[in-house]
């Protein structure tokens, strides 16, 4: 697979293959992308899970700047948060940013410009993480 990614960074596609500055940004992105998956898979089960969501996070970028018609303005943040059980653990929610219960979530963050640039839907309220797919 990072085969194949790798002759994407030496030859950019969409959008990135005629901007130099697309290019560069797509370059990094993918290259981050995959030291972080490399450092997941060599790191414990305490630690890699921070090192896949922002490997993650990185290819994302990568498919907004090859992709996204206008990235004027860009992300600054990657988009999600997630709820803390009354006794501090994590639970398997994932949740757009500064959503409640009866607010509707607001472009922001990193993750809402790649469902806006593949034409995904995204997150409209809070979802377990077991349902996204």
């Amino acid at each position: 697979m990072w085969r194949d990614i790798r002759a994407l960074r030496a030859q950019p596609t969409g959008l990135a293959a005629a901007d130099p500055d697309r290019a560069s940004w797509f370059r990094a992105a993918l290259r981050q992308a995959e030291d972080l998956a490399v450092a997941a898979d060599a790191t414990d089960y305490a630690t890699s899970p921070l090192s896949l969501f922002y490997a993650v996070e990185q290819a994302g970028q990568a498919i907004v700047q090859a992709r996204k018609p206008d990235v004027s303005e860009t992300a600054k943040s990657h988009g999600l948060s997630i709820r803390m059980s009354s006794g501090g653990l994590l639970t398997s929610m994932m949740c757009p940013p500064r959503l409640r219960e009866s607010a509707t979530p607001g472009r922001s963050g990193g993750f809402q410009d790649v469902c806006t640039t593949i034409g995904s839907p995204g997150l409209a309220a809070c979802t377990e993480l077991g349902r996204v797919s």
